[in-house]
Protein backbone atom coordinates (compact mmCIF):
# COMPACT_ATOMS: atom_id res chain seq x y z
CA UNK A 1 0.00 0.00 0.00
CA UNK A 2 2.79 2.61 1.19
CA UNK A 3 4.92 3.79 -1.01
CA UNK A 4 6.82 6.07 0.92
CA UNK A 5 9.49 4.27 3.50
CA UNK A 6 7.86 6.18 6.53
CA UNK A 7 3.83 6.18 7.69
CA UNK A 8 2.11 9.99 8.06
CA UNK A 9 -0.65 9.39 9.38
CA UNK A 10 -3.86 11.52 10.41
CA UNK A 11 -7.37 10.31 12.08
CA UNK A 12 -10.49 12.67 10.83
CA UNK A 13 -12.07 12.60 14.58
CA UNK A 14 -15.39 13.21 12.23
CA UNK A 15 -17.10 12.87 15.77
CA UNK A 16 -16.02 15.98 17.01
CA UNK A 17 -16.09 17.71 13.15
CA UNK A 18 -18.75 20.21 12.52
CA UNK A 19 -19.86 18.47 9.75
CA UNK A 20 -21.63 21.18 8.46
CA UNK A 21 -18.43 23.37 7.72
CA UNK A 22 -16.53 20.05 7.11
CA UNK A 23 -15.31 20.07 3.13
CA UNK A 24 -14.14 16.99 3.00
CA UNK A 25 -11.43 18.52 -0.28
CA UNK A 26 -10.25 21.72 1.81
CA UNK A 27 -8.61 19.04 4.51
CA UNK A 28 -7.56 16.62 2.13
CA UNK A 29 -5.47 19.07 0.12
CA UNK A 30 -3.97 20.08 3.27
CA UNK A 31 -2.71 16.99 5.17
CA UNK A 32 -1.21 16.00 1.38
CA UNK A 33 1.04 19.63 1.12
CA UNK A 34 1.87 18.86 4.57
CA UNK A 35 3.37 15.40 3.30
CA UNK A 36 0.95 13.05 5.13
CA UNK A 37 0.11 9.95 3.04
CA UNK A 38 -2.23 8.26 5.07
CA UNK A 39 -6.12 8.68 6.54
CA UNK A 40 -7.84 6.92 8.89
CA UNK A 41 -11.15 8.20 8.65
CA UNK A 42 -14.20 7.85 10.93
CA UNK A 43 -16.42 5.17 9.33
CA UNK A 44 -18.38 4.41 13.08
CA UNK A 45 -17.66 7.06 15.36
CA UNK A 46 -17.48 6.81 19.04
CA UNK A 47 -19.72 9.02 20.63
CA UNK A 48 -22.83 6.71 19.74
CA UNK A 49 -21.38 4.54 17.50
CA UNK A 50 -22.30 6.29 14.51
CA UNK A 51 -21.85 6.25 10.77
CA UNK A 52 -20.25 8.30 8.36
CA UNK A 53 -21.30 6.28 4.92
CA UNK A 54 -24.76 5.72 3.84
CA UNK A 55 -25.19 2.38 5.87
CA UNK A 56 -28.09 -0.37 5.80
CA UNK A 57 -27.07 -2.26 9.51
CA UNK A 58 -25.94 1.14 12.02
CA UNK A 59 -27.48 4.63 11.77
CA UNK A 60 -25.54 7.35 10.21
CA UNK A 61 -24.70 10.68 11.71
CA UNK A 62 -28.23 13.01 11.13
CA UNK A 63 -26.32 15.69 10.34
CA UNK A 64 -24.68 14.41 7.25
CA UNK A 65 -28.17 14.34 5.74
CA UNK A 66 -27.45 13.05 2.19
CA UNK A 67 -23.72 13.49 2.60
CA UNK A 68 -21.60 9.89 2.43
CA UNK A 69 -17.92 11.13 3.30
CA UNK A 70 -16.56 7.91 2.21
CA UNK A 71 -17.91 8.19 -1.08
CA UNK A 72 -16.49 11.28 -1.12
CA UNK A 73 -12.87 10.02 0.11
CA UNK A 74 -12.97 7.39 -2.02
CA UNK A 75 -13.05 10.08 -5.08
CA UNK A 76 -10.06 12.08 -3.50
CA UNK A 77 -7.84 9.07 -3.09
CA UNK A 78 -8.08 8.82 -6.83
CA UNK A 79 -6.69 12.21 -7.50
CA UNK A 80 -4.66 13.05 -4.26
CA UNK A 81 -3.28 9.28 -4.04
CA UNK A 82 -3.35 8.53 -0.29
CA UNK A 83 -3.68 5.05 1.96
CA UNK A 84 -7.10 5.28 3.03
CA UNK A 85 -8.25 3.09 6.16
CA UNK A 86 -11.70 3.15 7.75
CA UNK A 87 -12.00 3.53 11.66
CA UNK A 88 -14.21 1.64 13.09
CA UNK A 89 -14.82 2.36 17.15
CA UNK A 90 -15.85 -1.32 18.54
CA UNK A 91 -16.57 -0.01 22.05
CA UNK A 92 -18.87 3.04 22.61
CA UNK A 93 -22.60 3.06 21.55
CA UNK A 94 -26.14 4.02 22.22
CA UNK A 95 -27.09 0.72 21.06
CA UNK A 96 -26.65 -0.42 24.47
CA UNK A 97 -29.57 1.99 25.46
CA UNK A 98 -32.11 -0.37 23.35
CA UNK A 99 -30.27 -3.50 24.48
CA UNK A 100 -29.07 -2.77 28.20
CA UNK A 101 -27.38 -6.63 28.23
CA UNK A 102 -25.14 -5.78 25.57
CA UNK A 103 -23.15 -3.20 28.10
CA UNK A 104 -20.47 -4.44 30.20
CA UNK A 105 -20.58 -4.11 33.59
CA UNK A 106 -18.89 -3.87 36.35
CA UNK A 107 -18.95 -5.81 39.53
CA UNK A 108 -21.52 -3.78 41.39
CA UNK A 109 -23.17 -4.56 37.89
CA UNK A 110 -23.28 -0.46 36.94
CA UNK A 111 -22.64 0.09 33.57
CA UNK A 112 -19.40 2.16 32.11
CA UNK A 113 -20.16 4.89 30.26
CA UNK A 114 -18.55 7.27 28.26
CA UNK A 115 -20.47 10.81 27.76
CA UNK A 116 -23.82 9.39 26.92
CA UNK A 117 -22.94 6.00 25.34
CA UNK A 118 -22.44 2.85 26.98
CA UNK A 119 -19.12 0.61 26.56
CA UNK A 120 -20.40 -2.66 24.88
CA UNK A 121 -19.47 -6.07 25.67
CA UNK A 122 -17.09 -7.35 23.48
CA UNK A 123 -18.99 -11.25 23.75
CA UNK A 124 -22.63 -9.40 23.25
CA UNK A 125 -23.99 -9.70 19.27
CA UNK A 126 -22.62 -6.14 18.91
CA UNK A 127 -19.46 -7.81 17.28
CA UNK A 128 -21.33 -9.61 14.58
CA UNK A 129 -22.89 -6.23 13.66
CA UNK A 130 -19.30 -4.61 13.45
CA UNK A 131 -18.06 -7.32 11.40
CA UNK A 132 -21.21 -7.10 9.20
CA UNK A 133 -20.87 -3.43 8.98
CA UNK A 134 -16.87 -3.97 7.96
CA UNK A 135 -18.00 -5.87 4.99
CA UNK A 136 -20.21 -3.82 4.06
CA UNK A 137 -17.43 -0.98 4.00
CA UNK A 138 -15.55 -3.32 1.26
CA UNK A 139 -18.55 -3.87 -0.90
CA UNK A 140 -18.50 -0.02 -1.28
CA UNK A 141 -15.86 2.02 -1.08
CA UNK A 142 -11.84 1.37 -2.43
CA UNK A 143 -10.33 1.57 0.60
CA UNK A 144 -6.62 0.44 1.72
CA UNK A 145 -7.61 -1.51 5.27
CA UNK A 146 -9.44 -1.02 8.23
CA UNK A 147 -8.67 0.34 11.69
CA UNK A 148 -10.58 -0.78 14.75
CA UNK A 149 -10.26 1.10 17.95
CA UNK A 150 -11.19 0.19 21.46
CA UNK A 151 -10.90 -3.99 21.15
CA UNK A 152 -10.98 -4.18 25.06
CA UNK A 153 -12.82 -4.31 28.39
CA UNK A 154 -13.47 -1.57 30.10
CA UNK A 155 -14.67 -2.88 33.19
CA UNK A 156 -14.45 -6.33 35.14
CA UNK A 157 -16.56 -7.07 32.76
CA UNK A 158 -19.43 -8.52 34.92
CA UNK A 159 -22.23 -9.07 32.21
CA UNK A 160 -24.29 -12.28 31.47
CA UNK A 161 -22.49 -13.01 28.14
CA UNK A 162 -19.60 -13.15 30.07
CA UNK A 163 -20.78 -14.72 32.60
CA UNK A 164 -22.01 -17.50 31.15
CA UNK A 165 -19.49 -18.35 28.19
CA UNK A 166 -16.54 -18.36 31.35
CA UNK A 167 -18.61 -20.76 33.07
CA UNK A 168 -19.32 -22.87 29.62
CA UNK A 169 -15.72 -22.25 28.98
CA UNK A 170 -14.04 -22.95 32.47
CA UNK A 171 -16.84 -24.20 34.33
CA UNK A 172 -15.87 -21.17 37.12
CA UNK A 173 -17.23 -18.38 37.92
CA UNK A 174 -15.87 -14.70 37.60
CA UNK A 175 -13.77 -13.62 40.50
CA UNK A 176 -14.82 -10.64 42.67
CA UNK A 177 -11.62 -9.33 43.94
CA UNK A 178 -8.39 -8.90 42.26
CA UNK A 179 -5.43 -10.82 43.47
CA UNK A 180 -2.40 -11.38 40.99
CA UNK A 181 -1.39 -14.26 43.63
CA UNK A 182 -4.43 -16.49 43.01
CA UNK A 183 -4.81 -19.02 40.17
CA UNK A 184 -8.40 -18.30 39.92
CA UNK A 185 -8.15 -14.52 39.41
CA UNK A 186 -4.69 -15.46 36.87
CA UNK A 187 -6.85 -17.68 34.64
CA UNK A 188 -9.55 -15.02 34.11
CA UNK A 189 -7.59 -12.51 33.45
CA UNK A 190 -5.87 -15.00 30.61
CA UNK A 191 -9.65 -15.75 29.59
CA UNK A 192 -9.98 -12.25 29.51
CA UNK A 193 -7.19 -11.44 27.18
CA UNK A 194 -8.53 -15.09 25.19
CA UNK A 195 -11.21 -13.17 24.18
CA UNK A 196 -9.75 -10.04 22.96
CA UNK A 197 -7.30 -11.76 21.30
CA UNK A 198 -10.12 -13.99 19.24
CA UNK A 199 -12.22 -10.98 18.83
CA UNK A 200 -9.10 -9.45 16.59
CA UNK A 201 -8.29 -12.67 14.98
CA UNK A 202 -11.85 -13.52 14.07
CA UNK A 203 -11.75 -9.68 12.03
CA UNK A 204 -8.64 -10.04 10.66
CA UNK A 205 -8.97 -13.38 9.33
CA UNK A 206 -12.82 -12.91 8.17
CA UNK A 207 -11.63 -9.32 6.13
CA UNK A 208 -8.47 -11.08 4.73
CA UNK A 209 -10.76 -13.66 2.57
CA UNK A 210 -12.66 -10.77 1.34
CA UNK A 211 -9.51 -9.13 0.44
CA UNK A 212 -5.87 -10.31 1.25
CA UNK A 213 -3.99 -7.02 0.34
CA UNK A 214 -6.18 -5.03 3.26
CA UNK A 215 -3.91 -3.76 5.75
CA UNK A 216 -5.75 -4.72 9.17
CA UNK A 217 -4.97 -3.13 12.93
CA UNK A 218 -6.53 -2.53 16.08
CA UNK A 219 -5.71 0.05 18.36
CA UNK A 220 -3.42 -1.20 21.50
CA UNK A 221 -3.24 1.78 24.48
CA UNK A 222 -0.43 2.86 26.61
CA UNK A 223 2.03 0.07 26.89
CA UNK A 224 4.63 0.53 29.72
CA UNK A 225 2.27 2.50 32.26
CA UNK A 226 -0.59 1.99 34.66
CA UNK A 227 -4.30 2.95 35.38
CA UNK A 228 -3.23 5.59 37.47
CA UNK A 229 -3.97 9.34 36.07
CA UNK A 230 -0.74 11.02 36.68
CA UNK A 231 -2.30 14.57 34.85
CA UNK A 232 -4.57 14.63 37.93
CA UNK A 233 -6.63 17.61 36.31
CA UNK A 234 -7.94 14.76 33.96
CA UNK A 235 -9.69 13.33 36.46
CA UNK A 236 -11.72 16.19 37.01
CA UNK A 237 -12.22 17.99 33.73
CA UNK A 238 -12.93 14.72 31.42
CA UNK A 239 -15.82 13.16 31.95
CA UNK A 240 -14.02 9.40 31.24
CA UNK A 241 -11.87 9.68 33.60
CA UNK A 242 -13.74 7.53 35.75
CA UNK A 243 -13.67 4.86 33.26
CA UNK A 244 -11.71 2.59 35.14
CA UNK A 245 -13.25 0.61 37.87
CA UNK A 246 -11.63 1.06 41.41
CA UNK A 247 -10.90 -2.14 41.88
CA UNK A 248 -8.47 -1.85 38.61
CA UNK A 249 -6.37 1.26 40.00
CA UNK A 250 -2.57 1.15 39.94
CA UNK A 251 -2.41 -1.75 37.98
CA UNK A 252 -0.73 -2.57 34.63
CA UNK A 253 -3.36 -0.47 32.02
CA UNK A 254 -3.35 -3.11 28.84
CA UNK A 255 -4.15 -5.92 31.56
CA UNK A 256 -7.33 -3.94 32.64
CA UNK A 257 -8.12 -3.63 29.06
CA UNK A 258 -7.30 -7.27 28.48
CA UNK A 259 -5.17 -6.33 25.42
CA UNK A 260 -1.80 -8.41 25.31
CA UNK A 261 0.22 -6.79 22.21
CA UNK A 262 2.62 -9.42 22.90
CA UNK A 263 0.01 -12.27 21.90
CA UNK A 264 -2.09 -9.65 19.95
CA UNK A 265 0.34 -8.72 17.55
CA UNK A 266 0.05 -12.08 15.04
CA UNK A 267 -3.41 -10.27 14.02
CA UNK A 268 -2.29 -6.82 13.13
CA UNK A 269 -0.67 -5.56 9.78
CA UNK A 270 0.95 -2.39 11.76
CA UNK A 271 0.89 -2.74 15.62
CA UNK A 272 -1.23 0.69 16.68
CA UNK A 273 -0.44 1.94 20.12
CA UNK A 274 -1.33 4.84 22.34
CA UNK A 275 1.41 6.57 24.41
CA UNK A 276 -0.25 9.43 25.54
CA UNK A 277 2.48 10.40 27.44
CA UNK A 278 0.85 13.48 29.72
CA UNK A 279 -2.21 11.29 31.14
CA UNK A 280 0.62 8.55 31.92
CA UNK A 281 2.44 11.07 33.60
CA UNK A 282 5.73 9.63 31.95
CA UNK A 283 9.11 11.66 30.16
CA UNK A 284 9.67 12.76 26.73
CA UNK A 285 11.33 9.46 25.75
CA UNK A 286 8.41 7.21 26.89
CA UNK A 287 6.52 7.33 23.28
CA UNK A 288 10.24 6.17 21.84
CA UNK A 289 10.49 3.46 24.60
CA UNK A 290 7.00 2.01 23.80
CA UNK A 291 8.07 2.39 20.43
CA UNK A 292 10.85 -0.55 20.70
CA UNK A 293 9.46 -2.46 22.88
CA UNK A 294 6.57 -2.86 20.46
CA UNK A 295 8.87 -2.85 17.32
CA UNK A 296 10.63 -5.64 18.76
CA UNK A 297 7.89 -8.09 18.72
CA UNK A 298 7.75 -8.36 15.31
CA UNK A 299 10.72 -6.43 13.14
CA UNK A 300 8.89 -7.03 9.65
CA UNK A 301 5.79 -5.19 11.08
CA UNK A 302 5.38 -0.76 10.87
CA UNK A 303 4.76 0.44 14.45
CA UNK A 304 2.24 3.54 14.58
CA UNK A 305 2.07 5.47 17.95
CA UNK A 306 -0.96 8.05 17.88
CA UNK A 307 0.25 10.42 19.09
CA UNK A 308 -0.28 13.91 21.47
CA UNK A 309 0.28 17.47 19.69
CA UNK A 310 0.37 20.92 21.71
CA UNK A 311 -3.61 21.43 21.15
CA UNK A 312 -4.37 17.68 22.48
CA UNK A 313 -7.52 18.14 24.32
CA UNK A 314 -6.20 16.90 27.54
CA UNK A 315 -2.85 17.98 26.93
CA UNK A 316 -3.35 21.60 27.36
CA UNK A 317 -0.82 22.18 30.05
CA UNK A 318 2.63 22.79 28.95
CA UNK A 319 3.16 20.82 26.13
CA UNK A 320 6.17 22.53 24.16
CA UNK A 321 5.53 22.47 19.86
CA UNK A 322 9.39 21.00 20.28
CA UNK A 323 8.28 17.91 21.45
CA UNK A 324 6.64 17.32 18.07
CA UNK A 325 9.90 17.28 16.71
CA UNK A 326 11.50 15.10 18.95
CA UNK A 327 8.80 12.56 19.00
CA UNK A 328 9.07 12.26 15.52
CA UNK A 329 13.13 11.66 15.49
CA UNK A 330 12.74 9.73 18.40
CA UNK A 331 9.78 7.31 17.45
CA UNK A 332 11.41 7.10 14.47
CA UNK A 333 14.60 5.86 15.57
CA UNK A 334 13.04 3.18 16.88
CA UNK A 335 11.53 1.86 13.93
CA UNK A 336 8.00 3.94 13.84
CA UNK A 337 6.03 5.88 12.10
CA UNK A 338 3.97 8.90 12.55
CA UNK A 339 0.27 9.09 13.32
CA UNK A 340 -1.63 12.49 14.82
CA UNK A 341 -5.81 12.24 15.99
CA UNK A 342 -7.09 15.50 14.41
CA UNK A 343 -9.67 15.99 17.23
CA UNK A 344 -12.24 18.38 16.70
CA UNK A 345 -11.61 19.13 13.36
CA UNK A 346 -11.57 22.59 12.22
CA UNK A 347 -10.55 24.50 9.16
CA UNK A 348 -8.89 27.12 10.72
CA UNK A 349 -5.99 24.96 11.70
CA UNK A 350 -5.54 23.44 8.19
CA UNK A 351 -2.20 25.76 7.76
CA UNK A 352 -0.83 24.18 10.75
CA UNK A 353 -1.27 20.80 9.34
CA UNK A 354 0.23 21.89 6.06
CA UNK A 355 3.44 22.36 7.96
CA UNK A 356 4.38 19.23 8.80
CA UNK A 357 6.16 19.08 5.77
CA UNK A 358 8.70 21.60 6.83
CA UNK A 359 9.69 18.73 9.79
CA UNK A 360 9.11 15.60 7.98
CA UNK A 361 11.22 16.74 5.16
CA UNK A 362 14.30 16.81 7.72
CA UNK A 363 13.32 13.50 9.45
CA UNK A 364 13.10 11.14 5.83
CA UNK A 365 16.61 10.19 5.66
CA UNK A 366 17.03 8.29 9.37
CA UNK A 367 18.56 5.13 8.44
CA UNK A 368 16.04 2.00 9.13
CA UNK A 369 16.58 0.15 12.22
CA UNK A 370 16.81 -3.26 10.97
CA UNK A 371 20.27 -3.94 11.15
CA UNK A 372 21.21 -3.10 14.59
CA UNK A 373 24.09 -4.29 17.01
CA UNK A 374 22.18 -4.45 20.20
CA UNK A 375 24.54 -3.59 23.33
CA UNK A 376 22.00 -3.56 26.16
CA UNK A 377 18.71 -4.81 26.09
CA UNK A 378 16.19 -4.34 28.79
CA UNK A 379 13.51 -6.66 29.71
CA UNK A 380 9.89 -5.32 29.95
CA UNK A 381 7.90 -8.05 31.68
CA UNK A 382 3.90 -7.84 31.32
CA UNK A 383 3.67 -10.49 33.75
CA UNK A 384 5.96 -8.75 36.86
CA UNK A 385 4.16 -5.29 35.76
CA UNK A 386 0.71 -7.04 36.44
CA UNK A 387 1.61 -9.03 39.65
CA UNK A 388 4.41 -5.94 41.28
CA UNK A 389 2.75 -2.67 40.21
CA UNK A 390 -0.61 -2.63 42.43
CA UNK A 391 0.19 -0.47 45.21
CA UNK A 392 -2.24 1.49 46.13
CA UNK A 393 -0.78 4.99 46.28
CA UNK A 394 1.73 4.76 43.56
CA UNK A 395 3.47 3.15 40.70
CA UNK A 396 6.05 0.48 41.54
CA UNK A 397 7.29 -1.31 38.49
CA UNK A 398 6.25 1.03 36.13
CA UNK A 399 8.35 3.81 37.81
CA UNK A 400 11.30 1.81 38.53
CA UNK A 401 11.45 0.58 35.15
CA UNK A 402 11.09 4.24 33.13
CA UNK A 403 13.28 5.27 36.01
CA UNK A 404 16.05 2.59 35.12
CA UNK A 405 15.83 3.78 31.57
CA UNK A 406 16.56 7.50 32.32
CA UNK A 407 19.39 6.20 33.75
CA UNK A 408 20.57 4.55 30.61
CA UNK A 409 19.67 7.51 28.86
CA UNK A 410 21.89 9.61 31.12
CA UNK A 411 25.01 7.85 30.48
CA UNK A 412 24.38 7.23 27.03
CA UNK A 413 23.90 3.47 26.83
CA UNK A 414 22.84 2.10 23.66
CA UNK A 415 20.37 -0.13 24.77
CA UNK A 416 16.63 -1.38 23.20
CA UNK A 417 13.74 -2.46 24.67
CA UNK A 418 12.12 -6.58 24.17
CA UNK A 419 9.44 -8.65 25.86
CA UNK A 420 10.69 -11.64 27.16
CA UNK A 421 9.75 -13.52 23.94
CA UNK A 422 11.04 -11.38 21.70
CA UNK A 423 14.51 -11.34 23.28
CA UNK A 424 14.27 -15.35 23.32
CA UNK A 425 14.36 -15.35 19.86
CA UNK A 426 16.59 -13.08 18.72
CA UNK A 427 19.52 -14.71 16.58
CA UNK A 428 22.29 -12.62 18.45
CA UNK A 429 21.71 -12.12 22.01
CA UNK A 430 22.90 -8.72 23.55
CA UNK A 431 25.78 -8.23 25.19
CA UNK A 432 23.86 -7.52 28.76
CA UNK A 433 20.34 -7.98 29.83
CA UNK A 434 18.80 -5.90 32.43
CA UNK A 435 16.35 -7.56 34.42
CA UNK A 436 14.08 -4.80 36.92
CA UNK A 437 11.82 -6.23 39.68
CA UNK A 438 11.56 -9.52 37.70
CA UNK A 439 10.49 -10.95 41.03
CA UNK A 440 8.13 -13.68 39.26
CA UNK A 441 9.34 -15.91 36.42
CA UNK A 442 8.57 -19.04 34.11
CA UNK A 443 10.38 -22.05 33.96
CA UNK A 444 11.45 -20.90 30.30
CA UNK A 445 12.72 -17.61 31.84
CA UNK A 446 15.04 -19.44 33.45
CA UNK A 447 16.22 -22.15 31.18
CA UNK A 448 16.96 -19.11 28.79
CA UNK A 449 18.66 -17.23 31.29
CA UNK A 450 20.81 -19.56 32.69
CA UNK A 451 21.82 -20.63 29.18
CA UNK A 452 22.37 -17.31 28.14
CA UNK A 453 25.31 -16.67 30.88
CA UNK A 454 26.46 -19.92 30.41
CA UNK A 455 26.95 -19.26 27.01
CA UNK A 456 28.87 -15.76 27.17
CA UNK A 457 25.96 -13.34 28.17
CA UNK A 458 26.25 -10.95 31.12
CA UNK A 459 22.74 -10.26 32.95
CA UNK A 460 21.98 -7.98 35.69
CA UNK A 461 19.43 -7.75 38.01
CA UNK A 462 17.84 -4.86 40.56
CA UNK A 463 14.91 -4.20 42.81
CA UNK A 464 12.63 -7.46 43.29
CA UNK A 465 14.88 -10.45 43.23
CA UNK A 466 13.12 -13.77 41.02
CA UNK A 467 11.96 -15.53 43.80
CA UNK A 468 8.65 -17.15 42.85
CA UNK A 469 8.17 -19.72 40.29
CA UNK A 470 4.93 -19.53 37.94
CA UNK A 471 3.11 -22.49 36.25
CA UNK A 472 -0.03 -22.78 34.89
CA UNK A 473 -1.54 -20.31 36.89
CA UNK A 474 0.22 -21.28 40.23
CA UNK A 475 2.75 -19.60 42.08
CA UNK A 476 5.02 -20.79 44.40
CA UNK A 477 8.45 -19.70 45.82
CA UNK A 478 11.70 -21.39 44.55
CA UNK A 479 14.98 -20.29 44.78
CA UNK A 480 17.09 -21.88 41.89
CA UNK A 481 16.93 -18.37 39.89
CA UNK A 482 18.96 -17.08 42.48
CA UNK A 483 21.25 -19.69 43.86
CA UNK A 484 21.82 -21.06 40.29
CA UNK A 485 22.70 -17.98 38.39
CA UNK A 486 23.17 -15.90 41.54
CA UNK A 487 24.54 -17.93 43.61
CA UNK A 488 22.97 -16.22 46.30
CA UNK A 489 19.93 -17.00 48.50
CA UNK A 490 17.65 -14.04 50.13
CA UNK A 491 17.32 -13.49 54.01
CA UNK A 492 15.12 -10.98 54.20
CA UNK A 493 13.88 -7.05 53.39
CA UNK A 494 13.56 -4.42 54.82
CA UNK A 495 13.92 -0.27 54.07
CA UNK A 496 17.44 0.91 54.78
CA UNK A 497 18.94 4.46 54.20
CA UNK A 498 22.60 4.59 53.93
CA UNK A 499 25.46 4.40 52.02
CA UNK A 500 26.99 2.26 48.50
CA UNK A 501 30.66 1.57 48.65
CA UNK A 502 31.89 -0.41 45.65
CA UNK A 503 34.66 -2.09 45.06
CA UNK A 504 38.02 -0.48 43.77
CA UNK A 505 37.58 -2.38 40.54
CA UNK A 506 34.38 -0.35 39.57
CA UNK A 507 35.11 3.28 41.65
CA UNK A 508 36.11 4.55 45.03
CA UNK A 509 32.92 6.90 45.57
CA UNK A 510 29.79 7.12 48.06
CA UNK A 511 26.63 6.94 46.83
CA UNK A 512 23.77 7.66 49.02
CA UNK A 513 21.49 4.81 49.09
CA UNK A 514 17.36 4.49 50.62
CA UNK A 515 14.20 2.20 49.98
CA UNK A 516 13.45 -1.42 50.53
CA UNK A 517 16.81 -3.50 50.17
CA UNK A 518 17.65 -7.24 49.94
CA UNK A 519 19.73 -8.46 52.29
CA UNK A 520 21.49 -11.80 50.41
CA UNK A 521 23.39 -14.83 52.05
CA UNK A 522 26.71 -14.80 49.65
CA UNK A 523 27.19 -18.96 48.19
CA UNK A 524 29.62 -18.37 45.61
CA UNK A 525 29.68 -15.12 43.75
CA UNK A 526 32.11 -12.53 44.34
CA UNK A 527 31.34 -9.49 46.35
CA UNK A 528 32.33 -6.28 44.37
CA UNK A 529 29.70 -3.36 46.70
CA UNK A 530 29.05 -2.91 50.25
CA UNK A 531 26.32 -0.68 52.21
CA UNK A 532 26.76 0.54 55.24
CA UNK A 533 23.80 2.63 57.53
CA UNK A 534 24.27 5.89 57.92
CA UNK A 535 23.09 8.01 60.92
CA UNK A 536 21.28 10.36 58.54
CA UNK A 537 21.35 12.30 54.79
CA UNK A 538 22.57 15.42 56.48
CA UNK A 539 25.34 13.46 58.49
CA UNK A 540 28.81 12.80 57.60
CA UNK A 541 28.83 8.89 56.72
CA UNK A 542 30.98 7.10 59.17
CA UNK A 543 32.38 3.73 57.21
CA UNK A 544 31.67 0.80 59.46
CA UNK A 545 29.78 -2.84 59.20
CA UNK A 546 29.86 -3.22 55.87
CA UNK A 547 27.19 -5.03 54.43
CA UNK A 548 27.59 -7.16 51.09
CA UNK A 549 25.24 -5.42 48.17
CA UNK A 550 26.44 -6.53 44.98
CA UNK A 551 27.33 -9.64 43.68
CA UNK A 552 29.14 -10.84 41.13
CA UNK A 553 29.40 -14.81 39.57
CA UNK A 554 30.97 -16.01 36.54
CA UNK A 555 29.95 -19.05 34.99
CA UNK A 556 31.15 -20.93 32.18
CA UNK A 557 31.88 -18.07 29.45
CA UNK A 558 29.34 -15.34 30.85
CA UNK A 559 28.69 -13.78 34.15
CA UNK A 560 25.36 -12.41 36.09
CA UNK A 561 25.39 -9.66 39.04
CA UNK A 562 22.43 -8.70 41.11
CA UNK A 563 22.07 -5.67 43.19
CA UNK A 564 20.67 -5.60 47.10
CA UNK A 565 18.86 -2.20 46.38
Amino acid sequence: VLKNEYYRSVTLELSQANINDFDTEEYISALIAGKFNTIVCFAVGYLNGETYFDSKILKKNPLLKDRDIFKELSVLKKKYRFNFFAYLNTQFSDIGDKNSTWSQRRIDGKKTKQLKASTICPNSPYKEILLKTAKEISSKYDIDGFYFDEVSFQSWCNCNFCKKKYFKETGLTIPKKTNFNNSLFLRWMSWREKTINNFMKDFYNNLKKINKNYIIFFQSAFPISSTFIKMKNFQYVNPIGSRVPKEFVGYYRPSFYGQNIEINHHYSDILSLEPWRKIAGTPIWWPGLCTSYVKNLNQNKTVLPLMELPHFPWSLINLPKDEIIFNIADVQANGGGTWYPMYSPDKRNLNYWSEFSKIFDKFNKIPNTNNRIIDVALVFSKNNAEKTNNNKNEDNYIDDFNNTVSLLKNIKINFTTFSFNSISLLKNKPRIILLINHKYFTKKEYLFFNSYVRNGGSLICWGKPPTHLENNFKIKKDNKFLTNIFSVDLISTRPFFGYLKPDKLIGDGLCPTYGLNNFFKNISSKKIGYLFEGISMFATPDIKDLTPAIFSKKINKGKSIIFSN
